[in-house]
């Protein structure tokens, strides 16, 4: 089982689940699937729902755009949160996708790169030097 290029959770906590990926899981638009974490608390694994599924979990949709939102209390139990980069790992046999994470999105100046003081200012990360140095322009 092979790693697809890794995903970005958008600010409502969504996933694109590509076209082909979907046509290789037997998944379309429309697919209600069924969203179960591991014991360890580090993964979420994807199957198509079955209405005979007497297991605990939550269900999600792929919407029209091929996207599934993942449910706040999976991303908090995850600690998983927006722009954070997540691996797609498909099993064809089993039909399944287990999403794991590949690396926490740490916030990086876009003027310096620096990552300490960093605020989000219009979808831009900044950090508190070069806030203050525009600040400082400003006047």
């Amino acid at each position: 089982m092979t790693s697809l290029k890794p995903q970005v959770v958008d600010m409502l906590g969504k996933v694109i689940l590509t076209q082909s990926l979907r046509a290789h899981l037997g998944w379309s638009i429309n697919t209600t699937l069924f969203a179960s974490l591991d014991s360890q608390g580090s993964k979420v694994t994807l199957t198509k729902y079955n209405s005979q599924d007497t297991e605990a979990g939550d269900t999600l949709v792929i919407d029209d755009l091929g996207r599934i939102c993942l449910p706040f209390d999976i991303r908090d139990e995850l600690d998983w949160n927006e722009r954070d980069i997540l691996n797609l790992w498909p099993n064809i046999r089993s039909k399944t996708l287990t999403l794991t994470l590949a690396q926490k999105y740490e916030p990086v100046c876009v003027l310096c790169s620096r990552t300490e003081s960093v605020v989000t200012i219009n979808r831009n990360d900044i950090c508190g030097h070069c806030v203050s140095i525009i600040v400082r322009s400003a006047s």
